[in-house]
């Protein structure tokens, strides 16, 4: 499945509505933060996105009717690399965006397998309240958290004035959510904002239940963003795919004493080689994106030889552009993510998989990771040098899997837990911004004119200097989050 056939479609019926891209936007949002209520797997991801940002492409030609003619051309059109099955499930998300869905009346829905049936009606359920979001077509409704197990809470950023008329029409539209899902949806508005991605385990889950949601949600994410990752504009997703990938990975190491050994091997080499693919684009996008900002402040003489090095790095960025290309276009990328969603809905609470350490619940076991975690980082109190640049990268990494730890177990903790987050990511940070300035230099060319490579060296130089100052300036205060904080399990290990 691919986002450029979605794309094509809607331009051939003038659909360039920005509010499709935002209702899409947030109904991905809406499908990964409600996975443990809604029950779908995350591998339907595609069909709701396609859905989304579908379901106004008949608005052109049929505005009373654009429901009808919407689903007509999706079915009758076709979508390149989505099968008749899927197809015909994406054309009845689009006819059941509005009015009152009435399934048995809809032979396309009819055509599908009872699975696919029970699915599609649950993606419509979270598009219908996704598109009551932007009923006022403001694109400015923003998710400021998603909360609940047995039932979901939809809070809504109040920050514009039809913020009250959008709620209003997404509560209307939770119909059908209320029916096919079985519990009740409620969206509200906050003032505050809470950040997301942290998978909903309650403390009392064991680690097997708590495992599989984190896996569930992780792989949502990579899938809502796989597809896009593959195209000149989709530098924010080749992040969030490569983000969601760390995180999973991260939660089958954390997790490593519950599963048989060798259990999660092959998922994990594979998603690292999908990881690694990417990067080669992503790497050098941000390489460009230094050498355009310190070229402004560049002396005259200097700004054409660095117009040249830019075109070398372009040239790298297009060549791995092309090799993630090739990988969303071919499915070898999708294949893998499917393989670890099914990974996370069967084998991860599989019996013959699980060891006796797995029935522990998260309440008990996260002190015991976290205070591992703690122990790992003290380490490096006192020995961390400014020109030990393994050492550096080395702390970085093991103050990232702490903070994963730490949301992923973000609802059995104390008090301290958003300042222990916060004092991590300071210092995981500072030293990416040390390492962002190790690569930079290591990326100029050998057949560069003298005074541009001094003047690039020390501007590197500089910036390195700056965020070394300021890892100084984070790490006692992780170091005193560590050993004071209201975590009195951490406290304890260091």
């Amino acid at each position: 499945m691919s986002i450029a056939t979605v794309t094509s479609l809607r331009r051939r019926h003038g659909d360039y509505l920005a509010h499709s891209d935002h209702v899409s936007d947030l109904a991905t949002t809406i499908f990964t933060e409600t996975l443990e209520v809604h029950g779908v797997s995350p591998r339907y991801v595609p069909l709701l996105q396609a859905g989304s940002l579908l379901h106004n492409v008949g608005l052109a030609e049929d505005a009373t009717l654009h429901h009808v003619r919407g689903r007509d051309i999706v079915a009758l059109e076709g979508l390149r690399g989505y099968s008749d099955e899927e197809r015909a499930a994406v054309a009845c998300l689009v006819m059941f965006h509005r009015k009152r869905v009435r399934p048995d009346d809809e032979p396309l829905f009819q055509s599908l397998g009872k699975d696919l049936r029970a699915v599609t009606l649950r993606l419509a359920a979270i598009l219908r309240v996704a598109d009551g979001l932007d009923y006022c077509g403001t694109h400015l409704a923003q998710i400021a958290r998603v909360s609940g197990r047995n039932r979901a809470t939809v809070s809504i950023t109040d920050s514009y004035d039809d913020v009250g008329v959008d709620v209003a029409r997404a509560n209307k539209k939770a119909d059908l959510w209320r029916e096919v899902v079985g519990t009740p949806l409620r969206v509200e508005t906050t003032e505050r904002s809470v950040a997301l991605l942290r998978p909903p385990a309650l403390p009392g889950d064991t680690l097997a239940e708590a495992g599989g949601i984190a896996l569930r949600v992780y792989c949502a994410h990579m899938t809502a963003a796989i597809s896009g990752a593959g195209t000149f504009a989709g530098i924010t997703a080749r992040h969030d795919a490569r983000v969601a990938i760390r995180r999973f990975r991260a939660v089958l190491r954390m997790n490593r004493r519950i599963w048989t050994p060798g259990a999660m091997d092959d998922v994990r080499d594979r998603l690292a080689e999908v990881c690694d693919a990417m990067g080669v684009a992503r790497d050098a996008e941000l390489a460009l994106d230094w050498l355009r900002s310190v070229r402004e402040e560049a002396p005259e003489r200097v700004r054409e030889s660095l117009a040249g090095i830019e075109h070398g790095i372009e040239r790298t960025r297009r060549i791995g552009l092309a090799a993630t290309a090739r990988g969303v276009r071919d499915g070898t990328f999708q294949a893998t993510i499917d393989q670890a969603a099914d990974w996370a809905d069967r084998e991860a609470n599989s019996p013959e998989r699980l060891r006796s350490r797995s029935a522990r619940t998260l309440f008990e076991e996260t002190p015991r990771l976290l205070r591992r975690h703690a122990r790992s980082i003290m380490r490096f109190d006192g020995t961390i040098v400014v020109s030990d640049v393994e050492r550096i990268h080395e702390l970085r990494r093991r103050c990232r899997r702490m903070r994963y730890a730490v949301e992923a177990g973000y609802t059995a903790l104390g008090p301290g837990r958003r300042r222990l987050n916060r004092r991590l990511k300071a210092v995981q940070d500072a030293l990416g911004d040390v390492h962002d300035a190790d690569v930079h230099a290591s990326l100029l060319p050998e057949a560069i004119d003298g005074e541009t490579d001094r003047w690039l060296r020390e501007r590197c130089a500089a910036e390195r200097d700056i965020a070394w100052k300021h890892f100084r300036k984070a790490w006692p205060k992780l170091k005193r989050a560590l050993r004071t904080s209201a975590l009195r399990w951490v406290s304890s290990a260091v």
